[in-house]
């Protein structure tokens, strides 16, 4: 009586006060969909595999600058050095005399010595050429018939008291096209893993005591504190030195979501290393005249080396500060992580002799599992489209098929004055029932219901027998079952 007396007060009947509860109830869900997909939920996944291709990175290799120096060009090119060593000017430079310096005071003195007396651009001259450091460096790359060598290329920088090589290697028809390892490829070359070599002569391997091996991302350097790196042991025979490595890759998502990521190749940089360390290097280059200490010197400047600035200035505060400002500065403008970075951690194994006068430094294709972590949203565009249809469908019967039609179709007829399609003319007009005569209607033949289930009947049927337990086929025709 109550809903009645409600339903007269408001001149609605049961049918509209039905459907007014289903759109109450339709707008709420709508509501809650709209407020989960605007308010960027995340949700963090992380997969551990063995993937099914895997992108070369770059391989970095880095020997004590001491080692690298050309001792015989320094001293012909800077005679005063050697008088200051204790050494007369013009003294002819043998490997003798070279160790004979080098016993004399620590690597670190020695170091400092060239540092403070030669920039960065006169000591990178006096480097020994590459072909005296490495003979060859080249990528396996399997084929469906042989295994092929292409040749990479390097790039060369000073990085704190190490002199360091990194190596790319891109696919033979494209120098920009990357390498691309896959597991089908372990199958090609059966026992080989390898997929980067680089060749040393023993005449340069058996003259330095440690090298260090990091795998960083395509083109860049290894700047950062994320960088691993795989120090190893130097001999004096000839020896395979292996290195396999694995990797973590991260990937975030980008504004809108909170994860406050950004894409710095946007910026004209490579990640958010690569900018932090190019802006400690130019502001440091203004403030203090040199780079800092840790950054990496891809290019020959005319500049001090930041390590022997910060020896000799240790105990000044205003230097120390000037320092501390740099960092922060630009630490503040490279402050959002990578949307997108990968990791590599290098692992080696025993060095085994070989035979040859080149020592093999390889790393293999990934084997180890690898570890991608990915953040996601909870709710995609999507999954809102399809919320929003289901409740739709749910709470008011919404079908794409019937509904999008009729509302196209009224659209057009209400706003652009569309005339009536025939099927809605007729549909319109078929709605008032039709008065038929009798006469005109078909009846079927009326027949018996027996004579039915004999049209209807298969020609033979199975059944069991009650003592035999045995199936037994009959004729229809002859002996009809069902009568008995």
């Amino acid at each position: 009586m109550g809903f009645s007396l409600v339903f007269h007060f408001f001149g609605l009947n049961h049918k509209q006060i039905f459907l007014i509860i289903c759109m109450i109830g339709a707008t709420v869900q709508i509501s809650y969909l709209l407020y989960r997909f605007f308010s960027y939920e995340l949700l963090t996944t992380c997969h551990v595999g063995d993937p099914e291709s895997t992108l070369l990175p770059d391989i970095a290799i880095c020997f004590p600058i001491l080692d690298a120096i050309n001792y015989t060009a320094l001293f012909l090119n800077y005679p005063s050095i050697l008088g200051e060593l204790g050494y007369r000017p013009g003294t002819r430079v043998t490997y003798e005399l070279i160790h004979s310096i080098r016993a004399k005071v620590s690597d670190n003195y020695l170091l400092f010595f060239f540092q403070e007396r030669l920039k960065i651009d006169q000591l990178w001259k006096q480097i020994v050429n590459s072909s005296m450091i490495y003979r060859k460096a080249f990528v396996h790359k399997a084929t469906d018939d042989d295994i092929i060598r292409l040749p990479c290329s390097s790039n060369d920088f000073f990085m704190e008291k190490e002199y360091c090589y990194s190596f790319t290697c891109s696919s033979a028809y494209n120098s920009s096209e990357p390498i691309v390892t896959e597991k089908v490829d372990l199958y090609k070359k059966l026992t080989t893993q390898e997929v980067f070599t680089l060749e040393v002569p023993q005449s340069f391997f058996r003259t330095i005591d440690f090298y260090w091996v990091s795998l960083i991302p395509r083109g860049e350097l290894p700047r950062g504190n994320k960088i691993k790196w795989e120090s190893q042991e130097a001999y004096d025979i000839a020896r395979k030195h292996t290195f396999f490595f694995y990797y973590i890759e991260i990937r975030r998502l980008g504004p809108p979501y909170p994860t406050n990521c950004a894409n710095y190749s946007d910026r004209g940089y490579l990640s958010r290393v690569d900018m932090e360390d190019k802006c400690e290097i130019n502001l440091s280059l203004q403030k203090i005249g040199s780079p800092l200490p840790t950054s990496i010197v891809d290019k020959p400047l005319d500049a001090p080396f930041g390590s022997y600035i910060l020896e000799k200035n240790i105990q000044n505060e205003t230097y120390l500060d000037s320092i501390s400002k740099i960092a922060e500065a630009c630490l503040q403008i490279a402050s959002q992580p990578d949307c997108y970075e990968i990791n590599y951690f290098p692992l080696s194994r025993t060095p085994l002799p070989i035979q040859g006068n080149y020592t093999e430094i390889t790393v293999e294709q990934v084997s180890d599992p690898i570890y991608t972590i990915s953040i996601e949203p909870k709710m995609t565009l999507l999954d809102l489209i399809i919320s929003i249809g289901s409740v739709l469908g749910t709470w008011l019967g919404f079908s794409i098929v019937d509904s999008i039609p009729q509302v196209a179709s009224f659209i057009g007829v209400k706003f652009f004055n569309l005339p009536l399609r025939k099927d809605d003319q007729y549909r319109d007009n078929s709605s008032s029932k039709l008065s038929v005569p009798s006469a005109y209607l078909v009846r079927p033949k009326s027949h018996s219901k027996k004579k039915d289930i004999q049209k209807r009947a298969p020609p033979f049927y199975t059944y069991y027998d009650d003592k035999n337990e045995w199936p037994l086929f009959y004729n229809v025709r002859a002996r009809p079952w069902w009568p008995r």
